[in-house]
């Protein structure tokens, strides 16, 4: 899940991060417990009334991530218990009251989140256009700068995908009536 979610939403690959610290970009194996943490109080509930193809997600009973038993670097213990937490922008704030998954789902969609508009609007761009403005379009690293093809362009979707309030059909209909299409 925290693989999928990065690579998805947020245009990062992070499955190196699983086994190893990045080779390439600053995230480190801690960073990629710490984003599965948010996704560890999910459960498969397999009920009798549900096929082993369809389970349910329970929130109930919670697990708490912990790193490997083979974890070999300083910044952690083998075993060691992991919150939930972010390898860039805001920290998310937990508290006892908001489920893990809100938390992350509140910090993902911030307007202060660096990758998830520019991700958003990437990939919207790539599947009508056939281009993307930044490629590879899973693996938006480091700084963007020079890398994105017409960056006034994409500077001001992402300035109206931000005032369309993320509505997609709301900032396709005002794209689709551009001298692009």
């Amino acid at each position: 899940v925290p693989s999928a979610s990065v690579r998805n939403l947020l245009g990062t690959e992070i499955t190196c991060a699983r086994l190893l610290d990045h080779p390439h970009v600053d995230v480190y194996q801690t960073d990629f417990y710490k984003f599965a943490a948010f996704f560890s109080e999910l459960q498969w509930d397999l009920n009798p009334g549900l096929s082993e193809r369809n389970p349910a997600l329970s929130d109930e009973n919670p697990v708490r991530l912990s790193l490997p038993l083979d974890y070999q670097y300083d910044d952690g213990d083998p075993g060691m218990l992991i919150e939930p937490g972010v390898f860039f922008g805001d920290r998310v704030a937990l508290d006892g009251e908001v489920v893990q998954r809100e938390a992350f789902a509140q910090w993902l969609t911030s307007q202060t989140n660096p990758r998830f508009t520019i991700n958003l609007v990437n990939r919207i761009w790539g599947e009508l256009c056939g281009e993307p403005f930044i490629e590879p379009i899973d693996n938006l690293q480091g700084n963007l700068n020079g890398r994105v093809r017409n960056p006034e362009v994409m500077d001001s979707l992402l300035r109206l995908m931000r005032m369309k309030n993320y509505q997609i059909i709301d900032f396709l209909k005002i794209l689709y009536r551009t001298q692009a299409f």
